[in-house]
């Protein structure tokens, strides 16, 4: 799940930057000005959203071995005990 958040982290404000390049720079697209303006505003968005870290707010950053914590605990109190 790490990697695939670094490889997002990275992917995402890329395919914007490279979104509003080709949309400025393309010939075929610079007589159809809505096409191209709907594909600048679609690359600033993705690069905002890489900005703001998308990736990391909807994958999961941490481990959580609820099985394995209650075990931790439960030894954490016999050694007290001790």
């Amino acid at each position: 799940m790490r990697t695939l958040r670094n490889i997002l982290a990275i992917a995402i404000p890329t395919a914007g930057t490279l979104l509003v390049l080709l949309a400025v720079l393309l010939p075929s697209l610079a007589s159809n000005r809505p096409l191209q303006v709907t594909l600048v505003v679609l690359g600033l968005l993705l690069s905002q959203l890489g900005t703001w870290r998308l990736a990391v707010h909807v994958l999961p950053s941490q481990r959580r071995y609820l099985a394995l914590r209650a075990e931790v605990s439960g030894f954490l109190s016999i050694i007290r005990v001790l």
